[in-house]
């Protein structure tokens, strides 16, 4: 039995927000510099000022367009708030205690082919850093955290490994 662990919240979203700040934004493409330091300020502000997702696209949809804005406003909530809890689960296994992942999706009618098998199921293992990846149980195609695609809005749930089927969720995914 592991002793409890105690997690102020506000650091994942802090740690997500300062990761958007940083992040470089390739897999975007098209990205100039100016549109590289809008997005790490759009993004970085979603979780320092609790922005709604359609302030967000507000913010970034003179850059992009409306449609366009909307798509990259969900993927990157959704890849930052994965890296931001990443940093919570790193300093957790420094104190000797390695957190087992689980992929989470809305589980709602828009729940895309590659992620709805995924849902619910624990990492298939780790790179460095505990870093998780997932096997795709009908693909066989290796996913890492969340994002799996552009608008994806799955994240992660990770959980003490005595502790089966009652994740403990960092972060949110959009």
């Amino acid at each position: 039995m592991h002793p409890a662990i105690g997690a102020d919240w506000a650091l994942v979203n802090e740690a997500a927000s300062a990761w958007a700040s940083q992040y470089g934004y390739d897999l975007v493409q098209g990205v100039t510099a100016h549109t590289r330091e809008a997005l790490q300020r759009a993004v970085g502000g979603f979780f320092e000022e609790a922005l709604s997702r359609e302030e967000l696209v507000g913010r970034i949809s003179g850059l992009f367009g409306p449609v366009r804005a909307e798509m990259i406003a969900v993927t990157e909530v959704t890849r930052a708030a994965s890296e931001g809890q990443q940093g919570l689960v790193t300093e957790v296994a420094g104190q000797g205690i390695e957190m087992i992942d689980t992929w989470s999706t809305r589980n709602d009618e828009l729940v895309c082919p590659i992620c709805g098998p995924l849902h619910g199921r624990d990492a298939d293992g780790y790179d460095a850093g505990r870093v998780p990846y997932w096997i795709h149980p009908v693909s066989g195609e290796r996913y890492g955290k969340p994002p799996a695609h552009p608008r994806c809005r799955c994240n992660d749930n990770w959980r003490l490994p005595d502790t089966p089927g009652a994740a403990t969720e960092f972060g949110t995914g959009e």
